[in-house]
Parts: structure tokens; C-alpha cells; sequence
């Protein structure tokens, strides 16, 4: 996942990769969601949202399915909350900022070109992003495949 940048797509594509899944348009769907959310680091982790789209799209209905099965959201909220106990555990939080102040010792505005300036050079010598979306995307998976084992 080299080729891609932002956390939350790179989570799903390794996800998606993993398990065989075309999820082209979640992926796209996801570009504003990394960085904390615009790249602001306010908002949620993109690695853990990547797990949480990959875990939806494996188990999510179209809009005319979901309305017979409206208890489908239930079984993805269990998978998704298994991963948050994970990311909760590893990092102490699922706030963008809080995982980069426990990383990087400070927290980033990517949208400010020079703090995202910064960032990059920070990124340049040792970079723990990759860790943390491997982490997700692997942590979706498991979630995904106990499911499947089970038949949920």
C-alpha cells in the first residue's frame, strides 16, 4: 500500500486486497475521511474508519436490502467495536490527534502547509502510519474471517 497516502483508503485497500473485495468506490468514498477527517486530525482515525468501511462493505446491503434486514447493522457494530476494543488498547484512543500525539509526540493540521511540511519531513525518517493502518486493515480482517468462521 505504498502507492497510497491517506489512512483511512490505505486500511481498506490492504482489507479489500486481502480478501478479494472490489471496493473501488468505497476507497474513493474515503479520501476526505483520512487525516483525522479533511487532514485535520480533529476526528476519528482514518486506519480505524478504513476497518470500519471494510468491515461494512463486507457485510452492508444495498439501500433496498438493508430495509428488509435493518438487524445486519447490529452484527457489523459488534465487528467494528472488536477492532475499537484493539485500537483502544494499542493506542489509547481513536482520535487522529491523540494517536499522533502517542506516535509523534505532537499532533498535526495537515491543512496548514507548513505543519504538513513538517509532518512530512518527520515522516521521511521514521514512519509509524504504515503500523498503525497494517494494524487496522489486519484487525478488520480477523474480525471478517472469525465472522465468516462463524457464519454470522
Amino acid at each position: 500500500m505504498e502507492k497510497y497516502y491517506g489512512c483511512a483508503q490505505t486500511t481498506l485497500a490492504a482489507a479489500a486486497d486481502t480478501l478479494n473485495m472490489e471496493a473501488d468506490d468505497v476507497f474513493k468514498a474515503l479520501i476526505g475521511i483520512s487525516g483525522g477527517v479533511g487532514g485535520m486530525g480533529l476526528g476519528e482515525c482514518g486506519g480505524m474508519c478504513g476497518a470500519a468501511a471494510a468491515i461494512s462493505f463486507r457485510f452492508g446491503h444495498n439501500p433496498k436490502e438493508f430495509a428488509q434486514k435493518p438487524e445486519t447493522r447490529f452484527k457489523i457494530y459488534d465487528l467494528v467495536e472488536k477492532v475499537c476494543k484493539k485500537f483502544l488498547e494499542e493506542y489509547g484512543s481513536l482520535i487522529c490527534r491523540d494517536i499522533q500525539m502517542k506516535l509523534f509526540g505532537m499532533a498535526f493540521n495537515l491543512r496548514d502547509p507548513k505543519i504538513y511540511e513538517e509532518f512530512t519531513r518527520i515522516r521521511s525518517k521514521e514512519d509509524p502510519c504504515p503500523k498503525v493502518t497494517g494494524k487496522a486493515a489486519g484487525w478488520a480482517v480477523e474480525a471478517i474471517l472469525e465472522a465468516e468462521e462463524k457464519n454470522e
